[in-house]
């Protein structure tokens, strides 16, 4: 399970591709549609795809290839990149921030379920995955 190395620090993605398979497949999804780089911007810069947030933790890209979507995630997650998702939910108004900044596993969770919603509902509306997500996280420990 992921979990945040001391106070804010780093989320080993890498350690949890197994969760995270486990998550897609329980959707319907491929693993092979998650692409783990080192950077989302650079990744994004290099194939000339626009992507201005340094700390972007999760990007989903819709196009006509294999499967018709990539997600992309960094193969760590640092405590800076936490701060600004959680901190466009506190200004999204989503109730859970704080709890999913405090919990690695449950943060890495939820954003993997947040861009799930993304891939099956080519849905735009971040509250709506962020509240789909948490509801998908709530159904998991019944």
């Amino acid at each position: 399970m992921a979990s945040l190395d001391g106070e804010m620090t780093n989320i080993d993605v890498r350690a949890n591709r197994d969760v995270i398979a486990s998550l897609l497949a329980a959707h319907g999804l491929p693993s092979e549609i998650v692409v783990y780089v080192d950077n989302i911007q650079a990744w994004c810069r290099e194939q000339r795809i626009e992507e201005s947030n340094p700390w972007r933790s999760a990007k989903t890209l819709y196009h006509d290839g294999t499967h018709g979507v990539t997600v992309l995630l960094p193969n760590v997650i640092t405590g800076d990149m936490v701060q600004s998702v959680t901190g466009g939910m506190l200004c999204r108004g989503f109730p859970h921030w704080r709890e999913l900044e405090q919990d690695g596993s449950l943060f890495l969770k939820h954003l993997v379920l947040h861009e799930v919603r993304h891939v099956l509902e080519r849905h735009h509306d971040e509250n709506l995955c962020d509240t789909w997500a948490y509801e998908q996280l709530g159904a998991k420990s019944s």
